[in-house]
């Protein structure tokens, strides 16, 4: 069973309509039309190049922030491949902080 991610962390990271728009992409998986080589290694991960493209071209800068604060509170898993950085939400991590709030304010 993993840790209890820090809460406040998760739920600043979670506090923003873009990060949550972020997470829907992750979630949705791969499509078929990425500007990004397919991953064998994690076949339904998403390049951040193709985050930014569905979120209507995002700056890099600006994506890129976004991305780490989703990764500082545990939400992703990011893999470098060559040029590529692909991206999956962290399922265990999620699992654990809807443990960790209904243990503490759902007892």
């Amino acid at each position: 069973m993993a840790p209890p991610p820090d809460l406040a962390r998760v739920a600043a990271a979670l506090g923003d309509p873009v990060r949550v728009r972020i997470l829907d992409l992750l979630a949705a998986g791969r499509r078929e039309a990425c500007c990004s080589p397919a991953n064998p290694k994690a076949p339904e991960a998403v390049c951040a190049c193709d985050v930014g493209l569905a979120l209507g071209g995002m700056p890099p800068s600006k994506l890129a922030y976004h991305l780490r604060v989703l990764r500082d509170a545990g939400l992703l898993r990011g893999q470098r491949r060559g040029k590529w950085v692909y991206y999956s939400i962290d399922e265990p991590v999620f699992e654990a902080y809807l443990r960790h709030v209904r243990e503490r304010w759902l007892p």
